[in-house]
């Protein structure tokens, strides 16, 4: 008997709830995409945006049409010839741009972990002409020693004294690696209600010579229900260095689609760290609509080899869209993106090691759009 009360009290406390929670749905004009807004007290409220404005709207406001006559009241305020809409295109940019460079983000640190670990090197004195950081040890597969010395990774013989260059064979290195990230959206990460689980796997391959890589990763993305999938490469000379990526994006609920293809160049190198400078160009449609975005990105990327098959790779990546087309092309209206990502390797065999990522996605000097932390696993095929 006493069951059966906790039970219908539990219905009764559920029922209560849901019964008090108010949910409106609209229809963004600018998009084309159905939102759903809830309000989960009768004397509550939420906030609205349309056209780079926001609003204050009641349960009543609400339910007496008050979202509709508001975009209309800025429909009527605009000059003619001109579009509302394009008013957004500042959140627009700064929602690609940052989904853009968390991808960036990303594939440049999957293409530098499957090089030898060091700093990546860019040719010049005091070089040990090696590229990348991130799986250290792990990819670094029979590697030439270029100390002039005598090699402990030599197969012995003269070749292995000291005063001679002690050598092994070179092979390719093939690095398969698989992850899960919670994904939490919004300015403040302590807050949930808006997580979702990203499931990503992928491949990087290195050449004899260390020289050339290339890579794929492809992950989806739950609540959003969204996947993208990633190529990416680097080529290294003796002054220089190149790291691509192209990444595309497609949504399965709103039908948001975008491309964004990104190259940037070892700029300078010390022995501490790597300075990147690069372009970026997204493009595609948020629900209905055409979009375009052009960027300029510069990162500082470096890594410690730690204690004991400890080691840490940390990248900063700065983004900024001179140029956005949303409605119409826009010039300087775009906030600048700061994209941290800090990554843990965890040695386990000589060839497996267990990685713990943080990154996240901000305006500088506004709110957080999203941050991530995640869990996984590379392995030497």
């Amino acid at each position: 008997m006493d069951g059966k009360r906790w039970l219908i009290l539990i219905f009764l406390f559920i029922g209560f709830k849901s019964f008090g929670q108010f949910q409106y749905t609209y229809t963004d004009p600018c998009t084309g995409i159905p939102n759903t807004v809830t309000i989960t007290q009768p004397s509550g409220s939420v906030t609205l945006f349309y056209a780079g404005n926001y609003q204050v709207f009641t349960q009543a406001q609400l339910q007496s049409g008050g979202y509709e006559a508001w975009v209309a009241q800025i429909n009527a305020a605009v000059p003619p010839g001109s579009n509302p809409c394009a008013g957004s295109g500042g959140s627009v940019s700064n929602g690609t741009s940052g989904t853009a460079g968390s991808t960036v983000a990303g594939s440049v640190t999957a293409s530098f972990s499957s090089f030898s670990g060091g700093t990546v090197s860019t040719g010049g004195a005091g070089s040990d002409n090696t590229a990348g950081a991130g799986v250290g040890g792990v990819g670094d597969k029979d590697i030439d020693s270029e100390s002039g010395g005598q090699s402990d990774d030599s197969d012995g013989g003269e070749d292995s004294k000291s005063g001679g260059t002690g050598k092994r064979a070179r092979k390719n290195s093939l690095i398969a690696s698989g992850d899960m990230a919670l994904v939490r959206g919004g300015n403040n990460y302590k807050v949930g209600g808006n997580d979702n689980l990203r499931i990503s796997m992928g491949v990087t391959w290195a050449n004899t010579k260390q020289t050339i890589t290339a890579g794929s990763m492809v992950n989806y993305t739950t609540g959003k229900n969204e996947a993208n999938a990633t190529v990416y490469g680097s080529v290294k000379g003796d002054e220089f260095m190149l790291v691509g990526s192209n990444t595309y994006l497609y949504n399965f609920s709103d039908k948001t689609r975008f491309n964004t293809g990104n190259i940037m160049y070892a700029y300078e190198q010390t022995s501490y760290m790597t300075i990147l400078l690069g372009t970026n160009y997204s493009f595609g449609t948020i629900g209905e609509t055409e979009f375009s975005n052009l960027a300029v990105n510069a990162a500082v990327f470096t890594t410690f080899n730690g204690y004991k098959g400890l080691s840490l790779n940390a990248m900063g990546l700065l983004m900024y869209s001179p140029y956005t087309y949303f409605y119409e092309g826009q010039w300087l209206n775009n906030g600048v993106i700061f994209v941290p990502l800090t990554s843990i390797d965890i040695k386990m065999s000589d060839t497996f090691k267990w990685n713990i990522s943080t990154s996240s996605v901000m305006v500088v000097g506004g709110d957080i759009l999203g941050f991530q932390l995640i869990t996984g696993a590379k392995m030497l095929l």
